[in-house]
């Protein structure tokens, strides 16, 4: 003990932190695990020392006992003279997290005052950051402001204890010891951190001035034992080339790895990489937007392209620019089995957040093998997060990024960059680096150089022969071994990407002769199929490419190679079932459902792929276990059978579906209730009544198994009808407390009344289970349906009291001011969120939804207005609202936040007006703080006031001066199209068209132009000129399509355009074809040629992003053609598509349908409306159906077609006889006095009605 008015000594320090630890964690337990000031001595100093101790113990330099005795670690609570300085170290600072630093101070102070009196005065605090975001100071922030009804004393005594420079930047050490850690792959950085500072301030309690060594061995351990993420930790270092003389190697088929890009294996293709490199940069430059960090979605950037065009390196080529050029980037890779528990890692992680993500680099992201299990993990794990502290980056091919799409939609956000298809040009570069490199010249003439994969191409010259020759004296050399059945059984299932499972190899001779071919030919050997090993060739293209080889079918090759495909496969369904695999069988077909290399229909034919219907007949054949599908799989062959439509499976998986369920099988999941329930609509009335009774029966029956819930919720969502509402009603007066109820409550809520019983099984299930990860959703969708309800307002608001610290809470506390704007205690409660968690990612949601209660509290303007102020980035919507609210002339933009974005209230004036020269030199001045965004400003600009010779002066004097900005190109075409009279705006525009062939870019203006003034033969002729002249891009199509609108108005034969887009339609790879095709159609009036084109192009499982807009363009072009409709009913294929078409044009202009109806035969009036009813455009199917069958004026045929869609609809059936005449109802119902089949309606003649 020291001795009265000495200075104390570091026993003194520690005895009275000692007690101020035990009384913070008597009375602050909810902020004792958080450690916002860390009160095991997180100083400076501090962690200085344990980043000189884990960089020696890494080095094995000295023992951990030896280090802690040089470092003399007494003296580090002693950091400037007899004070004790507690540090907050944050990366990155805003104002709400120094809100949150200085309440836990001033907890730290409050508690001192009472347990260690002495310390006060000792104590003082600082914060270090590395990115200091702040606008305020300490003493801006008020004791209300902070912590409302708190001690005065106690908050003047904690200003008093922070220094002058509250704020100091660049956290040095504690930085490099996260990064150390980091490196390391610690999963939880802080928590050892933590852990390490409480065993030092435990180790002077104990021990006074003289730390016994052993300290140092406990904090080794705490370091050895610490959970590590599963991967691989990238550097710089990590990259660097190891190059080897005698190693002149090239990668012939295996996976790329990071020796082989260390060895120089790889060839660098610049002109595919800098597209790629920009694609990149862009993405992660977007990811520190606002709109980024505030999406509760995983960012993905997805190198896309065809199966084996070098992907995997150029990832890695990535991945080494990328730590070039910023060497703090945290990178981790990760295969796709590991990432589900690197996610798991990451959630637990503090010193990482959305707005300092660390990437993960994972190869072939969906390339899993047991991908329903994956897709459970994935899913527990991304529940978990709100703003994710990471980002990924991977690649993949086309049918597998849309497969991860559909799939993972909800929780993924995909950026995607296609590369470039391996071209002429480039394939001389390949050669002439595999002449330099390896010191062979193969001849050009022994490889396959038309539309050749990068991974074939390499292969065959290191070959020096192409794969037909290859796969002959392979397969020769395997004749000889008695291996070839085996390894083609093994290259049917790597075709899939997948490893096959080793039990196909019948022995160890086997095995040791497939050994013995690895070193020769790359094969890969593991021991379990779905772990992920196996048995696996090194590329699934060259493996399908050797398996098409050995296919002996008939002259049709594609019947031949479904047959010998689904033989192979049909094997290896059997092996797994024998062997207990159904989730790697069950994995087997749900990649055929997806997989390129099976051709639907008759579109785009290409030979090396297998037709799909007769591939399915085969295998469903040839895996049947004593003539019947296994029960694990017949989920997914009722999805196959639902895509083969006519074509039937024998056993029917239906009716042995059906059987299943009736005894009750452990093996049926729920998955197959409802294949049964939606192949049912394919059924006649009765049978499907029967189907969906026996669905209904099972699922009710056997409730509470795993997956059952989630099918009962996708057939109310799918299924708008009375048997699907009552399902959902049954499964919820029986199961609403379950924990998988949630399902369903967010099916049927969005649907109930105020009153509806839903929303008391609702308010149940959340008593029960309101700390559950879904009870924030069903909270939310309770609060919106109820709408105000007392009862479960008052229940949602203490869920949210209980929950508050939780940023998932903002979305309930927004949706309940919405739904009881009137509730002051809720404005109050939600008020108290939003200063609680101004930067959360739902605060905007919060705010918006107060703006809407501001009659009731009239200090909300200013409450909104002052959370605005402190955010960082602009809150655009919130902005916008706020100055309309706001009374005029009291908006100031320049108080609100600079942001990326031009500023909310900037285009709220523009909008609002008037246009005057204060208004324009507002805008000048503003526009060089949103540089970035100029073109949002000046589009708003212009569009607002078009013709306005002021605004038109105002932009061009913009253009003059800006000329190569970004966007400057897009500004000066948005000004031509809204002012095609102002000749000064032309000629600045005409000015850019000498450069149109060095920067497609300007297209875009010419467009404009040419719209403005279909006359301006200049113009065209330069356009035809660019588009004729130029390689094809994605501007490209955009112009041709702009052509092929404006047609013969400029001039133009429509021959002629057809044929120059003919030739871009042809173009591979080129990105936006779908716009030409569908400018086509226009142009045609939807001729069935064209239409056939476009529905051949959208076959492709490769273009199911571009369908939407594409079959949306379609169906308007067929409406408005009827004529043209009937024809393609007959003429194109597949003509389900064409009956979706003109259903989804249907919606948006049902009167077409009395004309249509009365074009089209029979049985394609009957395939529209059932399209139709899918779409559930229900009123405007009925107003059309009843006024065409009012009507009488239909030929025999025609009426007999719409009678016989609305008998089988059981919607059109009920709301359509209830208004139409006796005599149809009659005909409807199939109840006519005669009982003969409907008849015609004889034409009456109006004169002589009445």
């Amino acid at each position: 003990m020291s001795a009265p008015g000495s200075p104390p000594t570091p026993i003194d320090l520690a005895r009275d932190l000692h007690r101020l630890v035990d009384a913070w964690r008597n009375g602050q337990q909810r902020r004792a695990s958080g450690g916002w000031w860390a009160l095991a001595g997180f100083s400076f100093q501090t962690l200085a020392f344990l980043l000189r101790f884990f960089e020696r113990v890494q080095r094995h330099e000295q023992s951990p006992g030896e280090v802690v005795r040089l470092e003399q670690i007494s003296d580090i609570l002693h950091t400037e003279g007899d004070a004790l300085v507690l540090i907050q170290v944050k990366r990155t600072l805003s104002d709400g997290v120094l809100k949150k630093a200085v309440e836990e101070a001033y907890w730290i102070v409050d508690t001192c005052r009472r347990a260690a009196p002495a310390l006060v005065d000792r104590l003082r605090f600082q914060i270090l950051t590395r990115f200091d975001q702040t606008t305020k100071v300490v003493s801006d922030l008020t004791i209300a402001g902070v912590v409302p009804g708190g001690d005065p004393a106690s908050w003047s005594t904690t200003l008093a204890r922070f220094d002058k420079v509250a704020v100091t930047k660049e956290a040095d050490s504690a930085e490099r010891l996260r990064e150390l850690l980091w490196s390391d792959g610690i999963e939880d950085v802080d928590g050892l951190i933590n852990r390490c500072l409480g065993e030092l301030l435990l180790s002077f309690y104990a021990a006074g001035e003289a730390p016994p060594p052993d300290v140092g061995w406990k904090l080794e351990e705490l370091f050895r034992c610490a959970a590590r993420l599963p991967g691989t930790v990238l550097s710089v270092s990590s990259f660097e080339m190891a190059l080897e003389p005698s190693d002149r190697g090239v990668l012939t088929g295996q996976r790329p790895r990071l020796l082989h890009f260390k060895r120089g294996y790889f060839r660098e293709r610049p002109r595919i990489f800098q597209p790629l490199q920009r694609a990149f940069g862009q993405w992660r430059a977007r990811l520190s937007r606002r709109d980024a960090l505030e999406s509760a979605k995983i960012p993905v950037f997805w190198i896309s392209g065809r199966s084996g065009d070098g992907k995997s390196v150029l990832l890695l080529q990535l991945l080494a620019d990328a730590l070039r050029d910023h060497q703090d980037t945290r990178v981790l890779m990760a295969s796709p089995e590991e990432l589900p528990a690197v996610l798991r890692g990451l959630h637990r992680r503090t010193d990482t957040t959305a707005a300092d993500r660390a990437l993960i680099a994972v190869d072939d992201l969906y390339e899993v093998g047991d991908r329903d299990r994956w897709h459970t993990e994935i899913a527990a794990a991304t529940m978990r997060f709100q703003e994710p502290p990471l980002a990924i980056v991977t690649c993949g091919p086309d049918d597998q990024k849309h497969q991860f799409v559909r799939r993972c939609g909800e929780d993924f956000d995909v950026t995607t960059h296609r590369i470039a298809s391996l071209d002429t040009e480039e394939q001389g570069e390949f050669l002439a680096w595999f002449r330099d490199r390896t010191g062979n010249a193969p001849d050009p003439s022994d490889l396959t150089t038309h539309n050749s994969l990068v991974v074939q191409f390499v292969f065959e010259m290191s070959q020096r022969q192409r794969i037909p020759e290859f796969a002959r004296r392979f397969g020769q050399r395997l004749d000889y071994l008695g291996m070839r059945a085996a390894v083609g059984t093994i290259l049917a299932v790597n075709a899939l990407y997948m490893n096959a499972p080793a039990s196909l190899l019948q022995d160890d001779v086997q095995r040791d002769a497939l050994s013995a071919l690895a070193a020769d030919l790359h094969f890969i050997l593991h021991d379990d199929a779905m772990a992920p090993g196996g048995v696996r060739l090194a590329h699934s293209h060259l493996a399908w490419l050797l398996f098409i080889e050995w296919v002996d079918g008939p002259l049709d090759l594609a019947l031949g190679l479904a047959r010998a495909w689904a033989r192979e496969l049909g094997r290896v369904l059997r092996v797994t079932l024998s062997g207990g695999r159904p989730e790697l069988a069950s994995e087997i077909l749900s990649r055929l459902l997806a997989t390129p290399r099976l051709r639907w229909s008759g579109a785009d034919a290409d030979e090396r792929q297998a037709d799909a219907h007769e591939f399915f007949v085969e295998l469903y054949r040839n895996h049947l276990l004593d003539g019947r599908p296994a029960t694990p799989l017949l989920a997914r062959w009722l999805e196959i059978a639902s895509r083969l439509g006519t074509t039937k499976l024998a056993p029917d998986p239906l009716s042995l579906a059906v059987e299943a369920m009736s005894t009750g099988s452990e093996h049926v999941t729920g998955a197959v209730a409802e294949w049964v329930w939606r192949l049912s609509e394919t059924r006649p009335l009765p049978a499907q009544k029967a189907l969906r009774e026996a669905a209904g029966v099972f699922l009710l029956a056997r409730a509470d198994r795993p997956g059952f819930a989630a099918a009962v919720s996708h057939i109310r969502k799918s299924f708008d009808t009375e048997d699907a509402r009552s399902l959902a009603d049954a499964y919820l007066r029986e199961h609403h407390r379950d924990l998988d109820a949630y399902r369903v409550f967010s099916a049927v809520l969005p649907h109930s009344g105020a009153r509806s019983a839903h929303i008391g099984y609702a308010m149940t299930w959340l008593s029960a289970n309101g700390d559950s990860l879904p009870a924030h959703e069903v909270a939310r969708l309770l609060a919106e349906a109820a709408r105000g309800r007392m009862d479960v307002t008052n229940l949602v608001s203490r869920w949210i009291e209980a929950h508050e610290t939780e940023d998932r809470a903002g979305h309930v506390a927004a949706t309940l001011v919405k739904t009881n704007r009137r509730n002051e205690k809720v404005i109050t409660l939600s008020s108290r969120w939003l200063d609680a968690h101004g930067d959360a990612r739902q605060a905007q949601l919060v705010a918006l939804a107060l703006l809407h209660a501001r009659v009731l509290v009239p200090d909300t303007l200013v409450r909104v207005r002052a959370w605005l102020v402190q955010q960082q980035a602009g809150w655009t919507i919130v902005a916008t609202k706020l100055a309309k609210l706001e009374s005029a002339g009291t908006t100031d933009p320049a108080a609100l936040p600079a942001s990326s974005k031009p500023s909310s209230s900037l285009l709220a004036r523009i909008r609002a007006g008037p246009m005057n020269e204060g208004l324009l030199r507002s805008l000048s001045a503003r526009l060089s703080a949103t540089r970035g965004s100029a073109r949002e400003v000046l589009d708003a600009l212009i569009t607002t006031y078009p013709g306005n010779a002021d605004v038109s002066r105002f932009v061009i004097d913009w253009v003059r001066r800006s000329a190569g900005e970004r966007n400057f190109i897009e500004v000066i075409a948005t000004l031509v199209s809204h002012n095609p009279a102002n000749a000064e705006a032309r000629a600045v525009a005409i000015t850019y068209l000498a450069d149109l062939a060095a920067d497609p870019r300007i297209l875009k203006i010419a467009v404009a132009l040419l719209k403005s003034d279909p006359t301006d033969v200049e113009t065209r002729d330069k356009l035809i000129s660019a588009l004729l002249e130029a390689k094809p891009g994605p501007e490209h199509t955009t112009a041709l399509a702009a052509l092929l609108k404006v047609g013969e108005r400029a001039g133009l034969r429509q021959e002629n355009l057809l044929d120059l887009a003919s030739r871009y339609i042809a173009t591979p790879d080129l990105r936006g074809r779908e716009i030409v095709l569908v400018s086509a159609v226009d142009a045609t009036a939807a001729d069935p040629a064209w239409v056939n084109t476009l529905l051949s192009f959208l076959e492709s499982p490769d273009r199911e992003s571009a369908r939407r807009f594409a079959f949306a363009r379609l169906g308007a072009a067929l409406v408005r053609h009827p004529a043209s409709a009937a024809r393609c009913c007959v003429a194109c294929s597949p003509q389900w598509r064409v009956f979706a078409a003109i259903a989804y044009g249907l919606e948006s202009k049902p009167d077409a349908a009395r004309e249509l109806l009365l074009l089209l035969r029979p049985q394609d009036v009957s395939q529209v409306l059932q399209a139709w009813m899918k779409n559930r455009a229900a009123a405007g199917v009925e107003d059309a159906v009843v006024d065409v069958l009012a009507r009488a004026v239909l030929r025999g045929d025609p009426y007999r077609a719409l009678i016989a869609a609305v008998r089988n609809s059981p919607t059109l059936r009920a709301r359509i006889g209830a208004r139409v005449g006796k005599e149809i109802r009659a005909d409807i119902e199939g109840t006519t006095a005669s009982g003969r089949a409907p008849r015609a309606r004889r034409r009456v003649d109006p004169r002589r009605q009445g």
